[in-house]
């Protein structure tokens, strides 16, 4: 995971980063590499993914709101998934297949 002593700042021209580059070093903390990066390397975006927020096997809640109307109910994640994510859950009540959005490490939205 990239921390913040990970990363110094430098001044580049962007018209050499063709592969596109990071406005904030803020981006890429909390982030894994998908790749060994040596020191003095630049960090492009397609360097960087996010972490799983959620993990396969794991517990959380499933919630639903309709009308003002609010339903929650058990379910297990079936892959791992980022924040914002869509991943497939399993109701532990009625062993249904839902899909829905990873909202945070124990949420997630079912529309």
């Amino acid at each position: 995971m990239v921390n913040a002593t990970d990363i110094k700042l430098e001044r580049r021209r962007i018209s050499d980063l063709h592969a596109g580059y990071l406005h904030s070093p803020d981006v890429a903390i909390g982030q894994t590499v998908r790749r060994t990066l040596t020191a003095g390397s630049i960090i492009l975006p397609t360097d960087l993914r996010q972490q799983a927020l959620v993990k396969r096997g794991q517990q959380v809640m499933l919630v639903t709101k309709d009308s003002g109307i609010s339903i929650r109910m058990q379910g297990t994640v079936m892959t791992d998934a980022v924040k914002n994510g869509r991943v497939r859950v399993r109701n532990v009540s009625s062993g249904r297949i839902v899909e829905g959005t990873v909202i945070d490490a124990q949420t997630i939205e079912i529309r």
